[in-house]
C-alpha cells in the first residue's frame, strides 16, 4: 500500500543501467521491479545509458546529467496502440518515461502491430524509432529540431510526416524527408505519407523509391508539388 519510489543513483563513471519486470528476462546485472509506483535515476557525470524493458509499469523520471546519456525505452510485444513520444517524455506499451539532459532517445516498439505518435522533440536530443516486427504505423508532427531515424522493421509499416499550418518547403527523397522544422531519415518502410497541411507549400520529391508506395498531400492553400524523375 502507499507509493513505493526506488531510486537508482549513478556514479562519476558510465554507467549502465538496466530496468526489468521480474517476469521478462532478469538476468545479472539488471535491476527487476515489481510493485514499486516510481523510479527516478539520476546518471550524474559521464556517458549513462538506461535500459527499460518490458512493462515496468512505474513512472520512471531519468536526468541524464553530465555527459551523452541515452534512453533506450521498450514498448510491450502486444498490439501497443498508445506509444507517444515528447520532448519530455516517451509513454505506452505499460512504460512511462520522464526525461532530461539526453542526447540520445531509443524507443523500440517491439512484436505486433503499433501506432507511434511523435509529438515534440528536445534541442540536442537524436530520436531514434524502431518498429519492430508487424504492421506498425508512426505520425510525425512539426516540433523535431534534431534528426528522426525510423526504421519501421518487418511487415508492412507506414510513416506519416505533416508539416506544419504555415508555408512549408518539403523536400522528399527514398530515405529521408525534410522541412516544417524536421529531418526524418527512414528504411524498412512500406508506406510513405507526406502531408503539407495549411499554408502555401512546396514540396520537391525526388526518385529511387523503388519498393515505397507514396504520396503527397497539399493540405489547404496555394501548393506546389514538384516530382523530379
Amino acid at each position: 500500500a502507499g507509493t513505493d519510489v526506488l531510486n537508482v543513483t549513478g556514479s562519476a563513471a558510465a554507467d549502465n543501467i538496466t530496468l526489468v519486470h521480474p517476469d521478462v528476462g532478469p538476468v545479472a546485472g539488471n535491476i527487476a521491479v515489481r510493485f514499486v509506483d516510481q523510479i527516478n535515476v539520476n546518471g550524474q557525470g559521464d556517458n549513462d545509458l538506461l535500459t527499460m524493458g518490458q512493462v515496468i509499469f512505474a513512472t520512471v523520471t531519468y536526468n541524464g546529467g553530465a555527459g551523452t546519456d541515452s534512453l533506450s525505452f521498450s514498448a510491450s510485444n502486444g498490439n501497443d496502440n498508445d506509444l507517444a513520444v515528447t520532448s519530455t517524455s516517451v509513454t505506452g506499451g505499460g512504460n512511462t518515461a520522464n526525461y532530461s539532459n539526453l542526447e540520445q532517445v531509443t524507443v523500440d516498439a517491439l512484436a505486433s502491430n503499433d501506432t507511434i505518435q511523435l509529438l515534440s522533440g528536445a534541442a540536442g536530443v537524436a530520436y531514434t524509432i524502431r518498429g519492430g516486427s508487424q504492421d506498425d504505423s508512426a505520425v510525425m508532427s512539426p516540433g523535431f529540431p534534431t534528426l528522426v531515424t525510423f526504421d519501421g522493421g518487418a511487415g508492412a509499416d507506414t510513416f506519416t510526416f505533416n508539416g506544419s499550418t504555415g508555408t512549408d518547403a518539403v523536400n522528399v527523397t527514398g530515405t529521408t524527408v525534410t522541412g516544417a522544422g524536421n529531418s526524418l531519415s527512414y528504411s524498412n518502410t512500406e508506406t510513405l505519407v507526406v502531408d503539407a497541411l495549411g499554408g502555401s507549400d512546396t514540396v520537391n520529391v525526388s526518385n529511387g523509391f523503388a519498393g515505397l508506395s507514396w504520396s503527397v498531400r497539399g493540405g489547404d492553400g496555394n501548393d506546389t508539388i514538384t516530382l523530379n524523375q
